[in-house]
């Protein structure tokens, strides 16, 4: 968030976007907060990329320092996900999620996007398509061949419609590595 900071300031029209925050390690109301100011400060040009995070290797425990139960990070992400689309929507606003829950509160500024930056999910499993269909606005999945991305896409759209959802609302992006210095390193 701090870079995209840097990079609205001295960017005036290119989007701007992570891919991805790890969801379960952010306190979400500080995370809505941050990315609000952002999507201010760029004149609405913020793409927030959420995801659930992976294990750096098979023995780290990322996650357990901070306080976060591996095997609860995907609904601990979608209450995050709701939470922060409460706080940017409502006026004075109330949730009452599993692991997050709040009354009464207001957040200034509120975005400059309505209603709110875009939430671009991403995550190549079919966990991470159903989550874009339920809650997202677009799909950033990440090493999938042509024949697995459209196997995704098609999860995306079902559970879009299932929810209620405008499918061809949902965007289908592609991640890819850039460097922007010199070198890799």
């Amino acid at each position: 968030m701090i870079t995209l900071g840097y990079l609205a300031a001295v960017t005036k029209r290119v989007k701007l976007g992570v891919a991805c925050v790890v969801m379960p390690t952010h306190n979400p109301i500080f995370l809505a907060k941050q990315a609000a100011t952002l999507d201010h400060w760029s004149k609405g040009r913020l793409l927030l990329g959420v995801g659930l995070g992976s294990k750096a290797t098979e023995s780290s425990d990322e996650f357990g320092v901070f306080g976060v139960d591996f095997a609860k990070r995907g609904p601990i992400t979608d209450d995050y996900i709701r939470a922060m689309k409460a706080i940017w929507d409502q006026g004075l606003a109330s949730y009452d999620g599993e692991f997050v829950k709040f009354k009464d509160a207001e957040m200034f500024p509120r975005p400059y996007q309505k209603p709110n930056p875009p939430i671009w999910v991403g995550g190549w499993t079919d966990h991470a398509a159903r989550r874009t269909g339920r809650l997202g606005d677009a799909w950033v999945p990440g090493w999938l061949s042509p024949s697995e991305m459209a196997r995704g896409v098609g999860i995306v759209r079902q559970t879009a419609e299932e929810a209620g959802r405008d499918p061809d609302a949902i965007e289908i992006a592609v991640e890819k590595l850039t460097v922007i210095a010199k070198t890799r390193e």
